[in-house]
């Protein structure tokens, strides 16, 4: 019996015998009860698993991702989710004051204004600002000290006084050998060593300033002291021929010359 399965016709046989009396052709398949199994034909008898082939099946399809193949209704719309958990609020202690926020009022836009009086921009203020306020080279108070003071403060202050009067200077400075300039305006008394004639002359200290020449005499020649500009004094002074003698000549200011008001014998220095 032979049963058409398209595409290809499908033949039962009872033995081997009738398979091989069966009129071939490529492709034909044959069922044989003797042996239970399937034959196919293809230029010989080849044995065949399976039954017939079956009729052509849908074309398929290969999913492209990203593309939505759904062609159906829309869903039911779903069911709400659960309750989120509650949030952690930290709460800080202390009055809140509403008067800070900033209130849309108070943007900064084009048309805002301040009312009140302002200072007007001023650029002196605003160079002053940003400039040093002392120069590089500066020096600290604590690394001043008295030489570098007592250098600055030389010569007279005519314009200064003191309620009552001032004391009378004190101090006695050593000049250097033979020094002519004694500049009593400056040192009050002075002490110097002569070792040839010499004329002396001074600056002159505030009036009633009472002023001292201290002369050490050295070698046996007598020298001649002679007192120039600043001074009006009696006479010159003639050192002698003993060395090692001292003379002192003392004179006072009027503010314009220092006057002599008496000189000493040669003393032992």
């Amino acid at each position: 019996m032979t049963i058409s399965i398209n595409p290809h016709p499908q033949i039962m046989c009872d033995t081997i015998a009738e398979r091989d009396s069966i009129p071939a052709r490529t492709g034909i398949r044959v069922f044989c009860r003797e042996t239970d199994s399937n034959f196919i034909f293809d230029g010989t008898w080849k044995a065949a698993s399976g039954g017939a082939p079956g009729p052509p099946g849908d074309d398929g399809y290969t999913p492209i991702k990203g593309v939505d193949y759904f062609d159906g209704d829309p869903g039911a719309p779903g069911s709400p989710g659960a309750p989120g958990s509650d949030a952690d609020v930290t709460v800080h202690e202390g009055a809140f004051n509403h008067s800070l926020l900033h209130s849309n009022a108070l943007d900064h836009a084009e048309a805002h204004t301040h009312t009140g009086v302002y200072e007007a921009a001023n650029a002196n203020i605003q160079a002053h600002v940003v400039a040093a306020h002392a120069p590089a080279t500066a020096q600290a108070n604590a690394d001043i000290t008295k030489a570098e003071i007592e250098a600055k403060l030389t010569g007279e202050i005519a314009s200064h006084s003191h309620a009552g009067g001032g004391g009378q200077p004190v101090g006695l400075t050593v000049l250097a050998n033979d020094t002519t300039a004694v500049a009593l305006a400056t040192y009050f008394n002075v002490k110097l060593t002569v070792t040839a004639a010499r004329t002396l002359t001074t600056t002159v200290p505030a009036a009633g300033t009472r002023c001292a020449v201290v002369v050490l005499t050295s070698g046996t020649t007598s020298r001649v002291i002679t007192f120039g500009t600043g001074f009006k004094a009696v006479t010159t002074l003639a050192t002698g021929t003993t060395s090692g003698r001292v003379f002192v000549v003392n004179f006072i200011s009027d503010g314009t010359n220092l006057y002599e008001a008496g000189r000493t014998a040669a003393m032992v220095a």
